[in-house]
């Protein structure tokens, strides 16, 4: 399973009231899923 989250932050949040510009802000995760692996324990 591969997942990306990507979010624009805004730099007039980070910074100083009124800053103009934005930031693109992503990370991304890959896990192998197991088939076999019940839920039930």
């Amino acid at each position: 399973m591969h997942i990306k989250v990507s979010c624009v932050v805004r730099l007039s949040d980070l910074t100083v009231p009124g800053m103009p510009g934005s930031r693109i802000v992503s990370a991304d995760s890959v896990s192998v899923v197991d088939r076999f692996r019940s839920g039930d324990s």
